[in-house]
């Protein structure tokens, strides 16, 4: 296990620093660690934001502030596109994202795209309620889970066609964790 963890870590700083290095930054100062490379730092701060969505909408019940546009509409905007969708429906559909919402709750003249993804725990509970969302989070543990269970009972014996396609869906299915609209989408 720490075998397998030390070479995790050892490529995930290798990638990350060659991703510094392609981007000018191989040379930056740690700002927080003092006397530590920068790519520790910045892979810390990495792990750390990964959290973001949590920290910054939980406490204080900012949760509870977010907006809900219809899911249906907030599913649809990746399939036709948010610029398209936008156009439809009379505003800019980015801006009512969950994770977008909590960051201008933060900081509302943050201007930049991006922010804190959704992930299907919070966008669950803010478009379909406490009950919904536990329906919903079950859903996509259901199918997660099928798919596992699919390519389990395939076996070793399977058609190459069957194992990629079980890996296909698989892996485009992932998505849904992250951002539910764009993996649905995907």
């Amino acid at each position: 296990m720490f075998l397998t963890f030390g070479v995790v870590l050892g490529f995930a700083l290798a990638a990350y620093q060659y991703n510094l290095e392609k981007n000018g930054l191989e040379f930056k100062e740690s700002e927080y660690i003092i006397g530590s490379p920068f790519v520790i730092e910045a892979l810390f701060l990495r792990v750390l934001a990964n959290a973001d969505k949590y920290f910054l909408s939980l406490p204080g019940d900012v949760i509870d502030t977010v907006v809900s546009k219809s899911a249906i509409l907030s599913i649809l905007s990746p399939v036709i596109g948010s610029t398209r969708m936008s156009s439809i429906v009379g505003f800019n559909m980015n801006d009512f994202t969950i994770g977008k919402q909590i960051l201008h709750y933060w900081d509302p003249g943050f201007l930049i795209s991006g922010g804190p993804t959704s992930h299907f725990d919070l966008f669950s509970y803010v478009h379909f309620g406490v009950l919904g969302g536990i329906v919903f989070t079950c859903f996509i543990g259901f199918y997660l889970g099928a798919l596992i269970n699919l390519s389990k009972k395939l076996g070793s014996n399977s058609s190459i066609f069957s194992v990629s396609f079980i890996a296909l869906l698989w892996l485009r299915s992932l998505p849904i964790i992250i951002e539910p609209p764009l993996g649905i989408a995907t």
